[in-house]
């Protein structure tokens, strides 16, 4: 029954794929030489980087950072993932009808949650997987152990956060699910906040800031976080390192041993306690939850500073935004690191600490920023479902639609990082004149970002699910992530040629700096035009499939 359920997973992906290439076969050839060249492009910048720490003698430390990073990147967001596919499902009552077990229902979608979840990681995870395979120089029998073995990484996630829900639901109530995976989402954010604040100190990263603004505090490479050793991740490169010849064998078999157990520990518990909860019974609680939402006020202002059209839209999309408590948990998450800062000024209050720590905090704005901006954006065109239908025949432009998407995300994203910089400023003492600046560029940036991700959603547009996991298709994730990424580094750059020449480590002063910045809003003008325009088009020519 299970190994069914599995086939026929893998059978709609496969008809996806036929029907892609069948309808647009330019389209999903350019979207696939694309996504492999990102995909390379990524191993080979992951291969170069450890090569040059095995050079300099930390690849080991290198490695058990890299990982436990990577970790935490896919416990924060698993949750969104893992709850829409395990409880948000809505062909739980066409499963539930058949004669097939419960057990090998949830098994098949705790799998698929896993699969859902790595998403996220293909990205990054598995590009440096194998990196670091070849920087190890791995057997080709020790490439085949690792394959079951990144399986059962990326599989511990998935399963802590599936305990989690079932736990709170079983104390909580199936009548409040949302606010479990909300409570659920705040909690693992705060758990991995605390846990970046206890090692950041004690990284490299830390030390190397420090440095670089003339701040007492020591470089030290050698040094990895104790967490990241006692993590899973850790469990995972030590088993690397074993294969790789650089450790005995039997130094793998104690995190072999713990890895399986804890594996089939936690799924065991999941399937025991899901299957008295879990059913199409209970679920059906869930889904005649209404939430009912009234903002008289905000409608009024929106009126006044908007068009008709465009603020009848832009209301539309906070109200979506507001009746998702999902989501409204998970753009929380990345927010929770900027608490970081402040934890840390509970061990040291001198002045150089807290001239260290406002650059910190900006910091993690920017990742702040980054992720926000990229779940709201990325997110606002899908959420609405099928029922999008309803304004490609509305008399609305679809530009004008996806234009008061990135209106909305980039009012949400850019107020509440401006929030945050003006915090950032007051407690940790920042110059006028920094503060000033770190405000227009996070509005700057958050525009940017924004118009990538409205973009990237409308050129690979998915309206056929109500699972929030799935509503965003992988290609948009992914090149989105990539493009999001291009445009950070590239205005980065354009940045970093104002303040290098403002430093006077550059000469022609005077024409350098406003250069830089003449780049600057021209590389982010062009990620908000280029993106939007192109899934405007996109979407004009859409074929709704049924």
């Amino acid at each position: 029954m299970l190994f069914f359920l599995l086939r026929l997973h893998l059978l709609t992906l496969k008809n996806s794929c036929r029907t892609s290439l069948h309808n647009q076969p330019v389209g999903a050839m350019a979207v696939l030489v694309a996504g492999l060249a990102t995909f390379g492009f990524t191993c080979v910048f992951f291969l170069w980087a450890l090569v040059a720490a095995q050079k300099l003698g930390v690849l080991q430390e290198s490695l058990f950072l890299l990982y436990y990073y990577l970790f935490l990147l896919l416990l924060a967001g698993s949750v969104p993932f893992v709850a829409s596919t395990l409880l948000l499902a809505e062909d739980y009552t066409l499963l539930f009808s058949t004669p097939l077990p419960s057990w090998a229902i949830l098994t098949a979608r705790l799998i698929e949650a896993t699969i859902i979840n790595s998403l996220q990681f293909s990205a990054l995870g598995v590009p440096a997987v194998l990196a670091s395979g070849l920087a190890l120089s791995l057997s080709p029998i020790a490439w085949m152990l690792l394959i079951p073995l990144t399986f059962l990484f990326l599989l511990l996630p998935a399963l802590l956060v599936a305990l989690g829900l079932i736990v709170l639901l079983r104390i909580v109530g199936l009548a409040r699910i949302r606010a479990s995976i909300s409570l659920l989402n705040v909690l693992m954010g705060a758990l991995i906040c605390l846990d970046i604040a206890i090692a950041l100190p004690h990284s490299p990263i830390f030390a190397l800031l420090a440095n670089a603004h003339s701040l007492p505090y020591p470089v030290v490479l050698h040094t990895v976080p104790i967490t990241a050793r006692l993590a899973p991740s850790g469990w995972f490169v030590t088993m690397l390192i074993a294969l790789g010849g650089q450790q005995p064998l039997s130094s793998a078999l104690l995190p072999t041993i713990v890895l399986l157990v804890s594996n089939g520990l936690l799924f065991g518990t999941v399937l025991l306690i899901g299957r008295h909860i879990i059913s199409d019974e209970t679920l059906s609680m869930e889904r005649s939850h209404t939430v009912h939402v009234s903002n008289t006020q905000g409608q009024n202002l929106l009126r006044r500073l908007l068009p008709d059209q465009l603020g009848g839209l832009v209301e539309r999309d906070l109200r979506l935004i507001l009746r998702d408590p999902v989501l409204l948990s998970q753009l929380a998450v990345p927010a929770i690191l900027f608490a970081v800062p402040f934890v840390l000024t509970l061990h040291d209050h001198s002045p150089d600490t807290f001239a260290l720590l406002f650059y910190l905090a900006a910091l993690l704005l920017g990742i702040i920023l980054y992720t926000q901006t990229s779940i709201l954006s990325l997110s606002l065109l899908g959420m609405e479902g099928r029922g999008y239908w309803l304004v490609l025949t509305a008399p609305i432009t679809i530009r004008r639609n996806l234009f008061a998407k990135w209106l909305t995300s980039t009012s949400l994203s850019g107020g509440f990082g401006l929030f945050l910089g003006t915090l950032d400023g007051l407690f940790f003492r920042g110059k006028f004149l920094e503060v000033i600046l770190l405000m227009g560029i996070v509005l700057i940036l958050s525009a940017g970002l924004c118009g990538i991700g409205v973009g990237f959603s409308a050129i690979f547009p998915r309206f056929l699910h109500d699972n929030p996991a799935v509503r965003v298709s992988p290609w948009a994730l992914i090149l989105g992530f990539v493009a999001a990424t291009l445009y950070v580094l590239s205005a980065g750059a354009a940045l970093a040629l104002s303040a290098f020449a403002a430093a006077d480590y550059l000469p022609a002063k005077t024409l350098l700096i406003p250069t830089g910045v003449c780049l600057f809003l021209v590389i982010s003008l062009l990620a908000i035009i280029i993106p939007i325009e192109i899934g405007s088009r996109r979407l004009e020519a859409y074929e709704w499939p049924y």
